[in-house]
């Protein structure tokens, strides 16, 4: 018998289709991977059935043409309104006047006041999205210090909360490490052009 989370899978799987989801190592994956690894660790944490379908299809209407309605029509008000939290109000398109920093502390402010199923979600979500993000972009210490900035307004066990801290962690370190790599390479390039410009004016001046 279909159920409810079945029906959510597949309309997040068809909603988000085959949109690619770049992960560490240059690899790409489709998009609803994400959302069903998401789905799947809240279920394995005891989520309720209400907060496993929000998680399936917790990037459908920031990420496709679905709508909030269209999402309380097919899967309840419960499920809209769950949805609804988890979907960021404070974009570029929606707040122009503010920059990034100012539109994830206003998102933050408002997610703080959402229910628990809301909060349960977001750890998995920041857990999932800390991982995937590879650290050679130069992104990721700018998304560490976002996660641990959200983090410090979720609600939700101890353990989870402190898995989401080791994954920013691990990203800020990992991002630090390509980042010295890149410094140091950055600089034996300069010193390696200096000594041959170095040796070119020595050459020139002994002619």
């Amino acid at each position: 018998m279909t159920t409810k989370i079945d029906e959510a899978r597949t309309f997040a799987m068809t909603r988000h289709g085959e949109t690619p989801r770049k992960i560490p190592g240059g690899r790409t994956e489709p998009y609803h991977a994400h959302v069903l690894r998401v789905s799947a660790a809240v279920r394995g944490a005891g989520g309720s059935e209400a907060a496993v379908i929000a998680a399936i299809l917790h990037d459908v209407v920031e990420d496709t043409p679905t709508t909030v309605q269209e999402v309380g029509e097919l899967f309840g008000d419960e499920i809209a309104t769950l949805v609804n939290h988890l979907s960021d109000k404070f974009t570029p398109a929606s707040a122009p006047e503010l920059n990034r920093k100012a539109r994830k502390q206003a998102e933050n402010a408002r997610i703080a006041g959402a229910p628990d199923e809301v909060h349960l979600v977001k750890l998995f979500d920041l857990i999932d999205n800390l991982r995937d993000t590879p650290p050679e972009n130069g992104f990721g210490a700018q998304f560490a210090e976002e996660a641990t900035a959200l983090l410090a307004v979720l609600r939700g066990p101890e353990a989870i909360r402190a898995l989401v801290a080791t994954a920013a962690t691990d990203l800020r370190g990992k991002h630090d490490a390509v980042q010295a790599v890149k410094k140091a390479e950055k600089a034996a390039r300069v010193a390696a052009e200096k000594a041959a410009a170095d040796a070119r004016k020595a050459e020139k001046a002994a002619q």
